[in-house]
């Protein structure tokens, strides 16, 4: 079973897509998102400034509007909050695992992309990520670098040979 089919498992969903050329069936995720825009930006022109002191002060702006804009919502959330099922006992997996061979001078391949790590990852292993790569000994992390340009989502455990 996919991580998706498990997910909609749990939580007795049949999933769906859009439709190609429908561009109005995302309106339900994406219009919120612009409606949240639209009146911060009317909030702005009202309070006659965009200018803020503090960032604290435009943290508390925002969500003095968006407390203000849910309290219309607040009994539907409830009757949904009370329908939600517990979240699975285990996080879902967010990441993909991919396993590659490191040298014994701690270059590795994953999705087609060289990296190097130290040699003593050789020893104990590396993790990547999409945005960083850490070697591991055990399971603490020892070292991490950036990866520009990172091909691929996820995770890889490299193993040694």
């Amino acid at each position: 079973m996919t991580r998706r089919a498990a997910f909609c498992a749990h939580y007795g969903m049949l999933a769906s897509r859009n439709n190609p050329g429908e561009a109005h069936e995302n309106d339900a995720v994406e219009a919120p998102n612009n409606h949240l825009k639209d009146a911060l930006d009317q909030a702005l022109i009202l309070r006659g400034s965009r200018d803020f002191a503090e960032l604290d002060d435009w943290k508390r702006f925002v969500d003095e509007l968006v407390a203000r804009r849910n309290r219309r919502r607040e009994a539907a959330v409830r009757t949904e909050m009370a329908a939600l099922r517990p979240l699975p006992i285990r996080r879902t997996t967010d990441f993909t695992e991919v396993v590659s061979r490191v040298t014994k001078t701690g270059g590795f391949l994953v999705h087609a992309v060289f990296y190097s790590a130290p040699s003593s990852s050789s020893a104990s292993g590396c993790g990547f990520m999409s945005t960083t790569i850490g070697s591991r000994h055990s399971s603490a992390l020892t070292g991490s670098s950036p990866t520009p340009g990172s091909a691929g989502v996820g995770t890889a455990r490299v193993s040694i040979a």
